[in-house]
Order: C-alpha cells, then sequence, then structure tokens
C-alpha cells in the first residue's frame, strides 16, 4: 500500500481545530492523523517550498496530498523549515519609526541606526539558493524545487 501524507499549514492557532474541520468533510475518505506539527514563523514559504519539493510525488496536481512517508515528509519540513529561519531577514517596520532614544543607543553600541525598526510585525524574506541546498535533504530534488518556485512567483 502506498503511503500518502497531506502537508499543508494552519492559519488555526489550534492544529486540532483545523483537523477536526478537515474529518468532517465528505471527501475524506477517513480521518487525519497529526504526524508531526512543525512551528515556523514562516510557514508560508515553508509550505511552498516543501510542496516544491515534493512536486513528483503529489498524489493530484490541484491537492496537497504526496505519495511520501509521513517520517520522511516530516524530517524535510523540519530541514527547509530550519533553512528558511535560518536565511531569512527581516524588512524593517515602515510603520514603525525608530525614536531619537533608539538612534542613541545603536549609536552608541557602534551600530549605523536606521529610520525604522523590525517589529514582531515586520515582514521576513526568504530567498532560496538552488546552490545552498539544507543538510539532509537532496540536493537534485532541492535544486528543482528551487527553479519551480522562481518560475512559478515573481514574489516568493
Amino acid at each position: 500500500k502506498e503511503p500518502l501524507t497531506k502537508i499543508g499549514r494552519s492559519g488555526k492557532e489550534n492544529v486540532n481545530d483545523r483537523i477536526e474541520s478537515m474529518n468532517r468533510e465528505t471527501t475524506v475518505p477517513k480521518n487525519f492523523d497529526v504526524e508531526r506539527i512543525v512551528n515556523t514563523p514562516a510557514n508560508k514559504q515553508v509550505e511552498k517550498l516543501v510542496h516544491a519539493y515534493y512536486d513528483d510525488e503529489r498524489y493530484d496536481s490541484r491537492k496537497e496530498y504526496f505519495k511520501v512517508p509521513a517520517e520522511d515528509a516530516a524530517k524535510t519540513i523540519e530541514k527547509i523549515a530550519e533553512d528558511v529561519e535560518k536565511h531569512s531577514y527581516v524588512i524593517q517596520d515602515t510603520y514603525c519609526p525608530m525614536s531619537e532614544e533608539e538612534k542613541n543607543t545603536m549609536i552608541n553600541d557602534g551600530y549605523i541606526p536606521n529610520d525604522y525598526v523590525a517589529t514582531p510585525f515586520s515582514d521576513a524574506v526568504y530567498i532560496p539558493d538552488e546552490n545552498d541546498c539544507p543538510d539532509g535533504i537532496d540536493s537534485e530534488k532541492w535544486k528543482k524545487s528551487v527553479d519551480k518556485i522562481k518560475l512559478d512567483s515573481k514574489n516568493f
């Protein structure tokens, strides 16, 4: 029997609420079991990369089901999430100006201040590099997935 794993993200704070709502859908042949939850602030980027990485194993081109064992998928998600978090940089939040006191503190600490600061609500940017494959995943599949993302989206 071929493994089938749903790989997706949830905007809900309680993942079990999302699972319960999916299990109520009539098109689901059997209830979902949660194999692993990976928390990452970059969930959209991670999901997009993982879906591209497993694109050849997709059960249906319009669905988030993949013919990979759940444990393999979980390990890949963790590796990609770690890479995204490690190589992301935060865009300064233009809605949060830096005070003169903060600027002076930065100058005293040897930094060059800007007019704005990063906040927990600031956007983060991650630009995947096909030549910098996360440890523990297939480098050829990684290159292919990064190329696919670059073709599919100008604004990753």
